[in-house]
C-alpha cells in the first residue's frame, strides 16, 4: 500500500474499551445519541502546507461549511445506512434519511449553488438550513459564517464542525487561521480543512467524513463498492484498443478549457484520454477544430446554447459528447459513478465481472488508484486490571 499525503490530515482515534469502539448514532429526527461517550481522536492539520498542528476532537453532530464535497459524502453514507440507492425516488421518500440529512448538514454552502451543482437540492428544507453567502471559503462573509455556526449549535449546544477545502493556490486560499478562530468563537468545536486531489485522497476523505460524523460503520461497505466499480472501469478501458489514443477537450461553463490538475486530470488520465489543453484559458474555436478531439466534455449545468459552446461548428469529424455533473468530478463517492458513465459514453458497456478481491490482487491498480492509506488510526485502551 502506498504512503501518501491525505487531505493534509492524519486522524488518531482513541477507543474506549478492549478493541471496541463506542458507536456514534443519530436518532431518526437527527438528534445525537453520542453524548460525552463518543470516541476522542486527534487530527494533524496544516494551514500553510508545511507546518502541522495536532487538534483534539470528538465526533460531531452537525456540519457547517463550504463546498458540496462533505455533504455529498454524508448523503452517500446515509444511503448506505438506510439501504437506499443514491438519488432514487425511494431515497428521497425515506423520511428518516431526509430528516437525518437535514439535521447533520446544517448550513453553509448557498442553496442556489447546491441546486446548480448537485442533485441534492430536493433533500434540503430552507427553513431548517442556515445558509451562507458563498460556496468559496475565501468569499464567505465572516459575520454570516459565525452566525450560521451559532445557529447550528443552537440552545441544545450541538457539536458543530466547520469544514472548508484547503487549497494551495494563493488566489483561492482563505485565511484558514482566521476562519478557524472565528467559527470556534461562534461555538464550533473545530474547523477542518481537507485537501483532496486524486482518487486515493478522495477515498480517504470519504472515510474521514464518516469518522467525523459517526458513520464509520458504513464507510467500508460504501468504499469497497466504489473500489470494485472503479476496477471494472479500469479493466474495461485498458482492454480497449482505443485506450491511450483518444484526444479530449473539456470546457467549463465560462467557455474556458478546464485546467488539467487535481481530480479532472486524475479522471482523464485514468480513462486513457489526452487533453488537448492543460490550462484554463479561452480557446480559439478554429484551433479546437484543427485538433479534432475524440471526446468533448461539458457540464450538465452549462446553460449556454450549442452555438455558444461551439458545437454547431464541430461538424467535420466524429466525436463522443459527454455532459458530466460538476459535483460528480469532485472528491466524493459520486466520482466513481461519473467515471463509469464517462467510460460508457466512449468505450461502451462496462464490465461488472471483476471482484474487490481481484482488484486488491492487481497491485498496479490498487496501489495507484484504490489502496488508500487510512487517515484514521484506532488506538485501543486496555481496561484496567
Amino acid at each position: 500500500m502506498v504512503d501518501i499525503k491525505i487531505l493534509a490530515i492524519v486522524a488518531v482515534v482513541a477507543v474506549v474499551g478492549a478493541g471496541c469502539a463506542i458507536a456514534f448514532t443519530h436518532n431518526n429526527d437527527g438528534s445525537s445519541d453520542s453524548g460525552d461517550e463518543s470516541p476522542a481522536f486527534t487530527i494533524k492539520q496544516t494551514y500553510d502546507g508545511t507546518n502541522y498542528e495536532t487538534l483534539s476532537l470528538k465526533k460531531c453532530d452537525r456540519l457547517v461549511g463550504t463546498s458540496t464535497i462533505y455533504m455529498t459524502s454524508i448523503y452517500y453514507l446515509l444511503c448506505q445506512k438506510y439501504n437506499e440507492v443514491p438519488y432514487s425516488d425511494a431515497a428521497l421518500n425515506n423520511k428518516d434519511l431526509v430528516n437525518e440529512f437535514q439535521f447533520v448538514v446544517a448550513g453553509g454552502t448557498p442553496l442556489n449553488y447546491i441546486k446548480d451543482n448537485t442533485e441534492l437540492y430536493p433533500y434540503f428544507d430552507s427553513s431548517k438550513y442556515f445558509e451562507g453567502d458563498s460556496a468559496s471559503l475565501k468569499s464567505y462573509d465572516s459575520e454570516r459564517m459565525m452566525r450560521n455556526v451559532a445557529d447550528a449549535v443552537g440552545k441544545e449546544n450541538y457539536r458543530v464542525l466547520f469544514m472548508g477545502s484547503y487549497v494551495t493556490s494563493a488566489s483561492m486560499a482563505a485565511d484558514y487561521v482566521a476562519v478557524r478562530a472565528n467559527v470556534k468563537s461562534a461555538g464550533a468545536v473545530e474547523a477542518v480543512f481537507p485537501e483532496t486531489t486524486d482518487f486515493l485522497s478522495s477515498f480517504a476523505g470519504i472515510q474521514l467524513v464518516a469518522y467525523l460524523f459517526g458513520y464509520e460503520k458504513y464507510a467500508d461497505a460504501l468504499i469497497s463498492g466504489l473500489q470494485k466499480d472503479l476496477y471494472n472501469v479500469y479493466k474495461t478501458v485498458n482492454a480497449n484498443e482505443k485506450y491511450g489514443n483518444l484526444k479530449c477537450y473539456w470546457e467549463g461553463n465560462s467557455g474556458k478549457s478546464v485546467k488539467m490538475s487535481g481530480m479532472s486530470k486524475s479522471i482523464i488520465d485514468f480513462l486513457g484520454w489526452n487533453s488537448i489543453y492543460s490550462k484554463s484559458v479561452q480557446q480559439d474555436t478554429e484551433d479546437i477544430i484543427s485538433k479534432q478531439p475524440d471526446v468533448i466534455i461539458f457540464y450538465t449545468n452549462d446553460t449556454r446554447s450549442d452555438a455558444e459552446k461551439g458545437l454547431t461548428s464541430y461538424t467535420s469529424w466524429d466525436y463522443s459528447l459527454i455532459n458530466v455533473d460538476m459535483g460528480g468530478i469532485t472528491a466524493t463517492p459520486k466520482f466513481v459513478p461519473s467515471i463509469v458513465n464517462m467510460c460508457k459514453a466512449v468505450y461502451g458497456p462496462v464490465s461488472d465481472t471483476y471482484t474487490l478481491e481481484q482488484a486488491k490482487a492487481d497491485t498496479t491498480f490498487w496501489n495507484t488508484y484504490a489502496g488508500f492509506t487510512s487517515p484514521v488510526t484506532l488506538v485501543t485502551e486496555e481496561p484496567a486490571s
